[in-house]
């Protein structure tokens, strides 16, 4: 009987021991931070494909992550290995690092907010007052990321809407949809997936219908993450145009008007990118 707290201490150091770091290996909080810039370098890359053509160009922009924080590239793979080895830990250092990303996201709409002060007047202005930049998980409590604005005296009719966003990273699935509601009943709606691969900025447009008084204009923008890797959206915008300030050369999409006046759905084509 007394050697029962020995041996359930040494228990505890035998637990502890195990869940020790080593010295070599870079410690949780600062491999944290260290996945979460490495993470968000990869990022860039994606973006600016035309400027990191090169393996080189690439290794020198992750070589600047690691002399920011005071490692080297073989520091960071030897402790790669060893969080490998040990996968609760690893786990617990990419919950870390993606916590770390949410974090900057809160601070972005923070910022967000204060510059959200603007006026909707004029013929071309982005009306989306969210954050442009989210970071989505299987933690997240919502792939979704949605509007909906009521319309005001600065609104006309056959304004365009044009959705704007890039995705930084590769996800599961992405989809997007503009609707806009009139003061008849009637509803029109574009509904299209985004490119998964595509690290360049994608754009839908939504064409009002000239002829209706357009109450309120929503839309939502669906990010499945692909498996355990965050999807990070960024440069998210709406613009409203008038209908005289359409650019040509849009891609052509279908785009429904709903008319429960009329009991029926008419497809118009219309231009959008």
């Amino acid at each position: 009987m007394k050697k029962t707290p020995v041996i359930a201490f040494a228990g505890l150091l035998l637990v502890a021991a195990c869940n020790r770091v080593p010295e070599h290996v870079i410690q949780p909080e600062p491999m944290a931070r260290l996945m979460a810039d490495v993470r968000v370098a990869d990022a860039v890359v994606s973006v600016n494909s035309r400027k990191y053509t090169t393996e080189q160009s690439k290794l020198a922009l992750k070589k600047a992550v690691f002399e920011r924080h005071g490692v080297t590239e073989e520091q960071f793979d030897t402790s790669l290995i060893w969080y490998g080895h040990n996968i609760a830990r690893y786990q617990e250092v990419t919950d870390r690092s993606i916590e770390i990303l949410e974090l900057r996201q809160r601070e972005l709409s923070a910022r967000a907010a204060g510059e959200a002060a603007m006026s909707v007047s004029g013929d071309s202005v982005d009306i989306w007052t969210a954050p442009q930049y989210a970071v989505i998980t299987r933690r997240s409590p919502s792939e979704y990321l949605a509007f909906s604005y009521d319309t005001d005296p600065n609104w006309e009719r056959g304004d365009i809407y044009t959705f704007r966003a890039r995705l930084l990273t590769t996800a599961a699935s992405a989809s997007w949809n503009l609707t806009a509601e009139y003061s008849d009943g009637a509803v029109s709606t574009l509904t299209t997936d985004l490119s998964t691969s595509n690290p360049a900025k994608q754009e839908i447009s939504l064409y009002t219908d000239s002829t209706r008084t357009a109450v309120r204009v929503s839309g939502w923008l669906r990010v499945a993450p692909d498996g355990h890797r965050p999807a990070i959206v960024d440069s998210v915008s709406v613009v409203r145009r008038r209908n005289d300030a359409v650019p040509t050369g849009h891609r052509r999409y279908l785009q429904r008007l709903i008319n429960p006046a009329k009991n029926r759905q008419n497809v118009d084509t219309v231009a959008t990118r």
